[in-house]
This record gives C-alpha cells, structure tokens and sequence, in this order.
C-alpha cells in the first residue's frame, strides 16, 4: 500500500491548522489493567458528519471508529498511549489509518493531552488517501510520539520577534464563545501564532514575554488589531458582522495614546485579572480610553487573582472570563464554590460572564446552571483559521449576537 509523502503530509497538516475537520474527544487510561478505554466523543453528529461509519445502535461512535482501524495500527495505538503515560509524558501526537464502510481510506491525525489516567484530545480527518493526488513511497520509520525538542523562549531574541514582523511570521487564530442552547455565537476570541521558519508553529507562551521585555508588545498588539480589523471587514462583506475579542497587555495599556492607534472594529479588548491587579490606578485613565472608543473591556482569567467589589467599580468593565482553572477543576468543592462567586459578583456588578476552557458536557451543564452567560473551549472548538471559521457560519448550524457589540467610532 501507498503512504503519502514526508512533503505531502506536511502540505495536508499545515492545512488541518485551518480546517475545521477535526473533533474532540475524552478518554481514559487503566494504567493496572494497561488498557485504553474507547473515546468519548463530544459531539457525535458532527463526528459522523466527518467520518462515515458503520452505524449499529449498540456501539459508541468512539467503538465504532476502532472497529474501523486496522488491528495492527490500533493496537500501536495502544502502544502509543502506553508508553506515554509510563515515562509521564503530558501530549501525544499519532497517525492511524481508519477504513470506512464503502473501503475508503481516511488518515486520522490524533492530538491529546494526557493528566493522569485521564485523555483530552482532538480527532482530525484528513482527506481520503486515494483522492490525494502526490502518492509516493512508504514513508520511512514510525512516526515519533515524543514532542520535538524546542529552543526555550529564553533562547528567542529581540532580533528573531523583530524580524518575524517584518516578515509577516505571524498569523490569527480564532475561537468562538457561545451561547449553547441557542447555539448563538456571542463572540469570538483571536489568538496570535508565530510561524517560525526554524522551530515552527509556536504559541505565545513562547513569545508574549520577551515582547513585554523588549519593548515590542506594542508593536505585536497592533499588528493583532490591524490583522483582527481586515480580517472583520472581509467576514462583514461575507455577510458575517463578529464582535472580535482580543487580549491586552499591561504595557500596551500603558503606552502613551495607545487607544487612539487602533482601528475602529467592532472589538472587544481582555485585560487579565492580575494585569489589573499588578498595575491598578495606572490603567484606569488608559481603560478609560478604550471605553469612550466604544470599545468594550472584559476581565480574562478571573479566579486567579484576588478581585473585589471595590476594583470593579473603579473601571469601565462589560464583563468577567472565568479562569480556564477553574473551569476544568469544578468537581472541587473550593473551585465550584468560586465560580459561583465571580458569577454572583458579575451579576452584582452588571457584568456579562463567559467561562473559558470547557472540554466536557458536564462542566457547561454545572455553569449554565450557575448562570454563566457564555461558554468557550474546546467542547465546542480548538482555535481554527479565518476560512475555517467563515465555513462554519456559512454552515447556518450558529447564529450570530443577538444584538450588536458598541464599536469604536
């Protein structure tokens, strides 16, 4: 059998960054009986939508899907799986083969987070191999599970972020916050990538800090907003009117005129928690700024820090994001009791609250319960391209806010 290509995989993966064929999963791992439960899938129609399957009532699609894997390739699977959680590894990547009920070939590119016994991961559908045009030889070895070996971002320099502007290394990504019942999107959030031509796609843990120390933050926030603005007035000409979220650094905040730079978007501007706990007063006439623009402020990572009533009175705040920590620890007593807090102080304040990080069903029943106005993560999507984000709307399965965001004049 033909495998594709080093080249052609690499060309397919690179587009898997904007699709959006891809859906997640939970799993979990018996580390003493040495055995990988079937996955759980979080949206199974959109699951079979992407990958026809045999359908009998008694399985699982997460069943059904390994049923459809060569034994040998589910059994390396297995393997894969096995040997991470033995030497403790925290991600896992692995490719399998997966052969549908017509005898098609589909690749399935699979991405996982692993703590402890427990697997969260994403299922990617790449196209079918007979319709990939550029077949070649077996590709050589098995493909590593070992995440590759980075440069630290200690190792970056002033000089390589400089250049990456120059040289438009940066791209967007974008997630949306929805209102699920509804299935309204009441916004979406933008994510900077950089593409480094050396050490690839990095995510800006990697980079966010040396632009601080450097200096460059303000030029990377404005390239974000200007990049954010184009982007929008391509969705509005598509018919597609976004209120764009987009994070905000303490030293932007504090750059003189700052504000009156940016674009006029239809954006939303997020501080965290403890960037307004750190820097307090100096803000306020910044964030102040901001607002008589029309543009709305919200409050990221809230539960990390120590936020008070008095705090949210002295700035102009829309609204609070809920620490992804929070979020993803609710069956903690400590944490379910803070969550209710900060949905009570927003509501005591005016406030919308989104909660940021939900991967399961569970934890968005518990904080729509608890009167969260908006969720986001990857129970709903990953961060996708522009394209892919167009395409789902285009889909007609979301609708878009109610009522539109104020935006700056």
């Amino acid at each position: 059998m033909s495998f594709l290509s080093a080249e052609r995989l690499g060309e397919l993966l690179g587009r898997l960054l904007t699709a959006t064929r891809s859906f997640a999963y939970t799993a979990h791992y018996d580390a003493q009986a040495r055995q990988l439960a079937p996955p759980t899938i979080a949206d199974p129609r959109r699951a079979c939508d992407l990958l026809p399957l045999d359908n009998p009532e008694q399985l699982s699609f997460g069943d059904r899907l390994l049923a459809a894997v060569p034994a040998e390739e589910r059994q390396r699977r297995q393997d894969v799986f096995q040997d991470a959680f033995t030497s403790q590894q925290r991600e896992v990547n692995v490719r399998f083969r997966c052969i549908d009920t017509s005898g098609k070939t589909y690749w399935i590119h699979e991405e996982a987070t692993l703590e402890s016994g427990n697997i969260i991961g994403v299922f990617a559908v790449l196209p079918v191999v007979e319709e990939a045009p550029l077949l070649a030889e077996p590709a050589p070895g098995p493909i590593s599970t070992r995440p590759r070996l980075l440069k630290r971002s200690s190792d970056l320099t002033a000089s390589d972020l400089e250049a990456g502007l120059k040289k438009q290394q940066f791209i967007l990504a974008y997630q949306f916050q929805l209102q699920p019942q509804q299935q309204r999107i009441t916004g979406v959030e933008a994510f900077i990538r950089w593409r480094h031509p050396e050490q690839g796609l990095l995510f800006p843990s990697r980079f966010l800090s040396l632009a601080e120390e450097s200096g460059l933050i303000e030029a990377l926030g404005l390239w974000m907003a200007e990049s954010a603005y184009h982007q929008q007035r391509v969705w509005q000409d598509s018919g597609y009117d976004i209120p764009l979220c987009l994070n905000i650094a303490g030293r932007q905040l504090l750059q003189t005129g700052f504000s009156q730079k940016l674009p006029a978007g239809n954006f939303r501007f997020e501080l965290t928690e403890n960037t307004l706990l750190q820097h307090g007063e100096a803000l306020r006439e910044s964030l102040l700024a901001l607002s008589k623009r029309g543009f709305p402020i919200g409050l990221d990572n809230v539960g990390t820090g120590n936020i008070t009533d008095a705090t949210l009175m002295r700035f102009p705040l829309r609204y609070l994001k809920i620490a992804r920590s929070l979020v993803q620890n609710l069956d903690v007593e400590e944490s379910a009791e803070k969550v209710q807090w900060i949905i009570a102080l927003g509501r005591a304040h005016g406030l919308e609250v989104t909660a940021d990080g939900v991967e399961t069903h569970q934890e968005a029943q518990q904080l729509l319960a608890a009167g969260c106005t908006a969720l986001q993560g990857y129970l709903y999507s990953r961060p996708i391209g522009a394209e892919a984000l167009e395409e789902l709307l285009r889909s007609g399965n979301y609708l878009l806010p109610e009522r539109p965001l104020a935006r700056a004049a």
